[in-house]
This record gives structure tokens, C-alpha cells and sequence, in this order.
């Protein structure tokens, strides 16, 4: 005859290794203002090149074509000497947090962007939308850690250290299908592996659709830890035409779901690399524990039966 007495009733708290983490919102409020060439602005901290308080503006979304909220940061580049920094024209946000690669080398970025209906491409070849920098100290670096700009024939093109070293840098170009359209909103997304091995990849969204990308190549170079986040517009100071940018809710994180349009969620900063998300799933064990009670040699069963988070303990024994 079997008897079965229920010990108990435990509650299991499952185990998550790893979660989706915002790393960084850099979108705009109302409260957002002009403070000097150099200084912070909203939630871009570090030193940036905004010349003028004309140069960087926020206005409503609403206000503009194609129906979105929130506030947009609209980023103005004029032909004039005003808006030279270091002898090219900027008018860039930038940010050190989050320390990518340190706290996370498998990276999402994402912002929406749309170029004014005036505008035009003009010489040289100037980087849009949101790039990755040096940090300093690395003055023997060439280009930059990443960036996605357009040359004077309109067509979008990528930059990047290719090959591990600071002195070997790779520019690519998007199929023309997929070239920025003034006066309409694009939603643009990266997913980086940083390496200097052959590890690394990249992979562009525009609108939701993969249209470049490039896997099992060093991404950065060796010569240096970490990287600056820049937003805004870059140029040779021989270009000649106004140009203006509107950017809304650009952001930086560990998953798609983080970054892309729409999204929402609470920015945590991780202290360490994030592993993938696992859900620890228990099945039902049967542990065979002899012991003796009253002289009498008895075999029991331990059975936990896990439903959901609760875990069942039935002791089972056999006279």
C-alpha cells in the first residue's frame, strides 16, 4: 500500500542570466536648449560642436511631416565659418555613456531620422544619423569606429576600421534602393558586434528591413578601449548649401526590441557584459533516498513536481 504525504510547497523564483537593458536614451524634451559651442544638451553630456543656437533646435513632431510624437531635434548646418569645428562644419551631440564595448559589445542602435524636403548633396562626404567615435587618447586613429554618411552623388555610404588597425579604414556603399528621401521619416537601426577579430559584424536596418550587412570582420581597432556616441551632422568646411536634419528618440541597447521605433522601456545601465536570456526549466526528478527509521530499512522517493514558478514536494515511501 502506498502512502503519499505532501512535505511542502516551495516557491521557485526562476532563474533570468540575462535581459533586455537599455543602455542609453538620448531623446528630446521640450526643456532641451542651446547652452555654448561645447556644452551638454538634454541628455548629451559630453563636449560636442553645436556653433550656433540656431545650429541645434527642438521642435514638436507634430509639427512635422509624417504624423510622429514626441519632440525632434532638428540640427541646421550653414556655409559659413560660424559652424567650423576643428576645419570642418558640425553641428554634433556626443556622449561617452554607455562605455561601448566594456559594458556590452553586441550592440543595438536605433533612431528615426528625415532630412529636410530642401535638401541636397553637396561636395565631399560627411557622416548622418548616429556615428561611434574615438575616445581619446588615440591620435595615430584614421576615420572613425563607425559611421553612415553620403557623398556628393547622394548615395548612403558606411565607414569603418576593417581590418583591426587604426590605419586601415574600409568605406562601402548601400544599393542606391535604399538612399535617404528628404522631407519623409526613416527609421535607421545598427546591430554591431565589436571585435578585433574575425568575430565581429554589422548589420543595417532601414524601416524595419536588413539592407547591408557584413559578418566575420574585426569592427574596431586595437588602439583603443571604448568609443564615443555622436548625433547630428558632419561636413567639409568647402561645402555650400544649408542642410537640416530632424532626429527622434535615438537610443542604444542590447536587443532590437530597445532601439527600435516605438519602443519604450526603463534605461538600466548593466555593470558587466550581458548574457542571452535563458529561462531555467525544471522537469520532474525522482531522487531514491535510503534511510532508516525505527530499525527498519525504507526506501523513499523524493518527486518535486515544478508548475510554472511553484514547486510541489511529495514524499513517497513503501512499507
Amino acid at each position: 500500500m502506498l502512502k503519499l504525504i505532501i512535505v511542502g510547497i516551495l516557491i521557485l523564483l526562476m532563474a533570468q542570466t540575462g535581459s533586455a537593458t537599455l543602455l542609453f536614451d538620448g531623446s528630446f524634451s521640450s526643456t532641451d536648449r542651446w547652452v555654448s559651442v561645447n556644452g551638454a544638451f538634454g541628455k548629451w553630456k559630453d563636449y560636442s560642436c553645436v556653433p550656433q543656437p540656431d545650429s541645434l533646435v527642438v521642435v514638436p513632431a507634430s509639427s512635422l511631416p509624417g504624423g510622429r510624437t514626441g519632440y525632434a531635434a532638428r540640427f541646421t548646418i550653414r556655409p559659413t565659418s560660424a559652424y567650423n569645428c576643428n576645419g570642418n562644419q558640425h553641428t554634433q551631440l556626443q556622449s561617452i555613456e554607455p562605455l561601448i564595448p566594456n559594458v556590452a559589445s553586441d550592440v543595438w542602435y536605433g533612431w528615426s531620422q528625415m532630412l529636410d524636403a530642401s535638401w541636397k548633396p553637396d561636395v565631399g562626404t560627411y557622416a548622418i544619423g548616429m556615428a561611434e567615435g574615438y575616445q581619446i587618447p588615440c591620435p595615430t586613429c584614421g576615420g572613425s569606429g563607425f559611421k553612415l554618411g553620403t557623398s556628393s552623388s547622394g548615395k548612403i555610404e558606411i565607414g569603418n576600421n576593417c581590418a583591426g588597425q587604426s590605419t586601415i579604414y574600409c568605406t562601402w556603399q548601400i544599393n542606391p534602393l535604399y538612399s535617404f528621401q528628404p522631407g519623409i521619416w526613416e527609421d535607421w537601426m545598427y546591430h554591431i558586434k565589436w571585435s578585433t577579430g574575425n568575430t565581429g559584424f554589422v548589420e543595417i536596418f532601414k524601416n524595419g528591413q536588413l539592407i547591408w550587412s557584413k559578418y566575420n570582420y574585426p569592427t574596431k581597432t586595437t588602439l583603443y578601449e571604448h568609443f564615443i556616441h555622436r548625433i547630428g551632422l558632419y561636413r567639409s568646411s568647402t561645402a555650400s548649401t544649408t542642410q537640416i536634419v530632424y532626429y527622434l528618440n535615438p537610443k542604444i541597447g542590447t536587443t532590437r526590441a530597445d532601439v527600435q521605433a516605438g519602443s519604450s522601456g526603463t534605461l538600466q545601465v548593466p555593470t558587466q557584459v550581458p548574457t542571452p536570456k535563458q529561462t531555467s526549466i525544471l522537469p520532474i526528478v525522482t531522487y531514491v533516498i535510503p534511510t532508516t527509521i525505527e530499525s527498519r530499512s525504507l526506501n523513499y522517493e523524493i518527486i518535486f513536481v515544478v508548475i510554472g514558478t511553484i514547486a510541489i514536494v511529495i514524499l513517497k515511501y513503501k512499507k
